[in-house]
């Protein structure tokens, strides 16, 4: 692939470039060039396809600097289908490559872990997609993400994520739902630092945990 602009961030197609094209046929639009005006309107905050269309159509002259957008943009119902075709795992992990490229030392840095809906991604069909992020604090970027079908299903989404991330040196923040052996376990087998919160969900620890802060009464 072509290298693509400063704007989308350094090393972005070359992180792409595994990803396969899911038409069967030679097409006018090529998948390098529908990521990147993705990619680029979405950071434009464009919030459907439709609107992603809008930005680059402006844009086009500026596009064209980068790749050649020989048959002009594609229309929102040709981004809609190819993104809707490519394999969710397989973006997934040129997604956190190219994050990692953007961000490849954490240490010292914290990576917030947490859980949510989507509004507006149930059809009536298909309930609302919960995704289980990693949050980078410090430059405000989401290094990772893992799609979960419920919230109850993030205890095994996160050690899913987390085993995708390189983490060393990092702080870890996850909300009491995460306060799982196996999760803080997965944590400092990456060699990161972690801050989990406690509550009644695991009883015996928060009681402990309580103990520690909570003396007897001061007199006064």
């Amino acid at each position: 692939m072509s290298k693509g602009p400063k704007a989308v961030g350094e090393g972005f197609l070359e992180a792409f470039e595994d990803l396969e094209d899911p038409r069967s046929r030679r097409c006018e639009h090529p998948l390098e060039e529908l990521l990147l005006v993705a990619l680029c309107a979405v950071t434009g905050r464009a919030d459907s396809w439709v609107s992603v269309v809008s930005w680059a159509v402006l844009k086009a002259d500026w596009l064209r600097k980068y790749l050649p957008f020989t048959n002009g943009i594609a229309s929102h119902d040709t981004f809609s289908r190819v993104f809707g075709m490519l394999e969710a795992a397989k973006f997934e992990a040129c997604f956190i490559r190219w994050m990692q490229h953007i961000c490849p030392n954490l240490k010292g840095r914290t990576i917030a872990i947490d859980g949510k809906n989507l509004r507006g991604s149930h059809d009536g069909e298909q309930g609302m997609l919960h995704l289980v992020s990693a949050w980078h604090c410090e430059a405000g970027l989401t290094l990772g993400q893992v799609k979960t079908e419920a919230k109850s299903n993030e205890i095994r989404a996160i050690p899913e994520l987390l085993d995708s991330l390189d983490i060393q040196h990092a702080t870890v923040t996850i909300d009491a739902i995460g306060c799982q052996r196996e999760i803080v376990d997965a944590i400092v087998s990456k060699k990161a630092d972690f801050l989990v919160a406690v509550k009644n969900n695991q009883p015996s620890l928060a009681q402990a945990a309580e103990s520690v802060f909570v003396g007897p009464p001061v007199p006064i």
